[in-house]
């Protein structure tokens, strides 16, 4: 989807306050001078500062002109919650809260990452209030909102992909609200973070896989664009058949796939993802191991292999990033495993040392470990 120009402009007005170019009470340009400068009429400038004002970001006021407004305060500004400016307790009653803000979890992914930030936000004497968006962008800002609303003292927020970056989230930046971003890092933004290091991840995925004998690897993932974790993944990748010398085929990158999504888990989107592997399966012969970017991905070209009587490990290998954590049931893939509960863990230190006011920003990569399983093996 094309993005739309007056969007540009706010995005780029909204990344010279989140920077510090434009402090609170700075002076916007004229509106005459911005369509000069951005070549678009008076309408588009418009329609980027009415998204300003709704979002508080700025006012116009009479004799000044257009101003950056970040306290919130002004006339006409909405901003955020009087509770980010307050912490205020939880329900007035004393307790300190914080919230997780995720799209989803199941048992290959963010069940561990909850019980170490559960674990850890008891330890600081916090509630822990949960809610899931379940990939939708208004429902993550409701969310966020709804929690600010309650009193919370801080968040922890597993971002939703997406191809634009939540503006309520860069509020919470900009007003310096407590938050910390796990396992998706939003680039640019000023924000503390802790998550996997995908990039080695998956560089140590793929050259295992070519250190046992195969060549002509499947990489699947779902749509790159935008999301650090897959862009990481999907470098990571790349490097590593760089490494080997081995050509890359921008036909055994397929990353087009949608049913792992949270907003996307339906059986019809299943069945196109299915049909994208049983085309390429129809027509690509050669292909010794796959390296799926989800667990989910990994299952389903599993099932779809099964389907056409090609069998894993003997004819094709399987490696994947994460895995449930009870095989029953399941199937036993060789993965990467992302250490989840310390991620949760070093998450909630972090909220916790902000709220406290010890530190600002911080960020933590952690490494992957190599399990083997029954998905893979070696044709040397």
């Amino acid at each position: 989807m094309r993005e739309p120009q007056y969007y540009k402009i706010y995005k780029h007005i909204l990344n010279r306050i989140n920077s510090g170019e434009l402090q609170d009470g700075s002076t916007l340009e004229t509106e005459m001078e911005l369509t000069k400068q951005f070549k678009v009429s008076r309408v588009t400038i418009r329609k980027a500062m009415e998204l300003l004002v709704e979002e508080g970001f700025i006012t116009r006021q009479r004799g000044k002109g257009t101003v950056v407004t970040l306290n919130g305060d002004s006339p006409g500004s909405p901003g955020l919650p009087v509770s980010l400016k307050t912490g205020s307790s939880f329900a007035s009653g004393g307790q300190r809260v914080i919230g997780f803000i995720l799209p989803d979890f199941s048992s290959s992914f963010g069940m561990k990452i909850l019980a170490g930030i559960e674990k850890e936000a008891e330890k600081c004497g916090f509630y822990l209030v949960i809610k899931l968006t379940k990939g939708d962008q208004k429902l993550e800002e409701k969310a966020i909102r709804d929690l600010l609303v309650l009193g919370v003292n801080g968040l922890i927020i597993l971002p939703q992909h997406g191809e634009y970056y939540n503006p309520v989230i860069m509020e919470l930046s900009i007003k310096e609200f407590p938050f910390v971003l796990v396992d998706r890092e939003l680039r640019g933004l000023k924000s503390s973070y802790v998550g996997t290091d995908n990039r080695e991840g998956s560089y140590r995925g793929i050259t295992s896989l070519i250190n046992k004998g195969h060549r002509n690897i499947l990489y699947l993932s779902s749509p790159v664009r935008n999301t650090s974790v897959l862009e990481d993944r999907l470098e990571g990748a790349r490097a590593a058949f760089d490494a080997q010398d081995i050509p890359i085929l921008e036909s055994r990158f397929l990353t087009d796939f949608h049913s792992t999504r949270p907003e996307s888990r339906s059986l019809a989107y299943v069945d196109i993802d299915k049909k994208i592997l049983f085309d390429y399966f129809s027509r690509e012969k050669g292909i010794t191991a796959l390296f799926a970017c989800e667990y989910d991905l990994a299952l389903l070209a599993y099932l779809v292999l099964k389907e056409l009587g090609i069998r894993v490990p003997e004819d094709v290998s399987i490696l994947c990033f994460d895995s449930p954590a009870d095989y029953l049931g399941q199937y036993d893939f060789t993965h990467l495993r992302q250490n989840e509960s310390e991620m949760g863990v070093l998450a909630m230190d972090m909220l916790n040392e902000i709220i406290e006011g010890e530190s600002r920003l911080q960020k933590s990569v952690l490494p992957v470990e190599l399990i083997e399983g029954n998905s893979v093996r070696s044709i040397i």
